[in-house]
């Protein structure tokens, strides 16, 4: 693990994470303390969607992404989110999760992946993705 020894790491970390590609601007946002100490960074993507994250302190590791408004326009299915959710996982080194349930606000999909072992499903080993 290692620390972080700025808020400009974070900020690199989180534009990283998303694809260089596709964000127009990362800069510091409100982290937080506790007992995950975290950076926080706010992502303007290129079609203007602006995203709230944080980056542990210890590790640089995502710790979680969302969107500051969530009210969209459905655009895709909801088995085509779930694929692209589950790209997303494998590219980012969760390959052995699977969809267990989702919920839809406001043409947000929120879609919860619990790891998968031995065929199993660990639900307290669970992420959600919007």
């Amino acid at each position: 693990m290692r620390k972080l020894p700025h808020q400009q790491m974070a900020v690199e970390i989180a534009r990283s994470y998303l694809g260089e590609e596709r964000v127009r601007t990362a800069v510091p946002g409100a982290g937080a303390g506790g007992t995950l100490p975290s950076y926080g960074v706010t992502i303007t993507l290129n079609d203007g969607l602006v995203l709230n994250a944080e980056v542990t302190r210890q590790g640089g590791q995502m710790l979680w992404i969302m969107p500051e408004h969530a009210s969209f326009e459905p655009r895709l299915t909801l088995e085509e989110c779930t694929q692209a959710a589950q790209r997303f996982l494998q590219k980012h080194g969760y390959a052995a999760m699977e969809a267990s349930d989702y919920q839809v606000y406001d043409g947000l999909a929120v879609i919860r992946f619990a790891a998968l072992q031995d065929g199993v499903l660990i639900y307290p080993d669970q992420l959600k993705l919007q």
